[in-house]
């Protein structure tokens, strides 16, 4: 039998660890590679190569352990249909117990077409999420894009200060999730993975309106 397979098993679960983003399948795919390689360290040589085995046992229990809490952390732990959507489309890096512990700072709002969310030059005071409804963003009077369903405004005076760069107003009726970004500042402090986090979903966001702002531009020089 070719053994060697069982050490390509283990380095190839081990990247697969590195890509997923559940931290449940993570765990999983590492019990996966330590089991693989706790077979290729006790055949590949003459002698079972102990030390590789009783560390990769160790990860195993470790590993089984927390796998173990993070399914009864899923069962206890309940969301409404369109917080699971949030989670899903927008806050998968966040583990489910740091996701509730998100949601319990936030509100929902039910808002009508033409209401003002930020006005340019003025301090902003919240992050918001758009989870279903169309914003305009606006300069010096002029409509400049548009947001929609898992865009955030105010990510970038919650990184680095300042007042709104843009008006933004609702142009049909809209629900979003806000944050005081006092609130959001202080969970963020107190949580340093949930500050992790929390920066790729900003990311995210900003890369999304740069290309799209790119793309924009694009398009109005070629007309």
């Amino acid at each position: 039998m070719h053994y060697e397979l069982f050490g390509h098993i283990s380095y190839s679960l081990q990247a697969i660890s590195y890509l997923v983003r559940d931290i449940l399948l993570l765990r999983i795919a590492a019990v996966g590679a330590s089991i693989a390689e706790i077979t290729y360290d006790f055949f590949i040589a003459d002698q079972p190569l102990w030390v590789g085995i009783s560390w990769n046992i160790c990860f195993i229990v470790i590993n089984l352990g927390q796998i173990l809490f993070s399914l009864l952390e899923r069962g206890q732990l309940k969301f409404r249909p369109e917080e699971m959507e949030l989670y899903e489309t927008v806050f998968n890096r966040f583990s489910l117990l740091e996701y509730k512990k998100l949601l319990r700072i936030s509100h929902w709002h039910n808002l009508n077409a033409n209401h003002v969310l930020t006005k340019e030059g003025e301090d902003i005071d919240s992050v918001v999420l758009i989870f279903n409804g169309l914003i305009s963003v606006q300069k010096s009077g002029k409509e400049v894009a548009q947001l929609k369903d898992g865009n955030i405004i105010g990510e970038m005076s919650f990184l680095q200060g300042g007042a709104a760069t843009a008006t933004t107003k609702t142009l049909v009726p809209t629900r979003i999730l806000q944050w005081k970004k006092d609130d959001l500042r202080g969970l963020l402090d107190r949580n340093p993975n949930m500050s992790l986090a929390m920066q790729s979903v900003f990311n995210a966001e900003l890369i999304y309106k740069l290309v799209k702002k790119d793309y924009e531009r694009r398009l109005e020089k070629q007309r």
